[in-house]
């Protein structure tokens, strides 16, 4: 599921995952949704965080208590290249592919001689 707060940032949350503390109470408007079948779900979370780490937004909010944490689970990350990388995931390439932030695309991950 991608949560939109704004037009300009989508956050990226995998169902039954737990929200970070922070996100409890932000309003949401759903922008895609997807079906990915016989998937581990934390398997699939932490292929999420990994792949657009370099796209972690960087920030501290204060939580209910009045506390700064800094949630792991927010990304600047456009909607096509979430569409890319749940295609990549269906036809299970994703693991060939590497997320670019400059260029916010995936692209084909560069084989060196020790991987053939």
């Amino acid at each position: 599921m991608i949560l939109q707060p704004n037009p300009q940032i989508c956050n990226q949350g995998v169902a039954g995952s737990n929200p970070a503390a922070g996100t409890k109470k932000i309003e949401v408007e759903v922008v895609a949704t997807y079906k990915l079948f016989n998937i581990n779900r934390a398997k699939l979370e932490s292929l999420l965080h990994r792949f657009f780490s370099p796209a972690r937004l960087d920030v501290e909010i204060p939580d209910r208590f009045g506390r700064a944490v800094k949630p792991r689970e927010w990304f600047l990350v456009p909607l096509h290249a979430i569409d890319e990388v749940v295609a990549r995931i269906k036809d299970q390439s994703v693991t060939d592919y590497v997320y670019h932030l400059e260029t916010a695309t995936l692209t084909k991950r560069q084989t060196t001689n020790s991987e053939r």
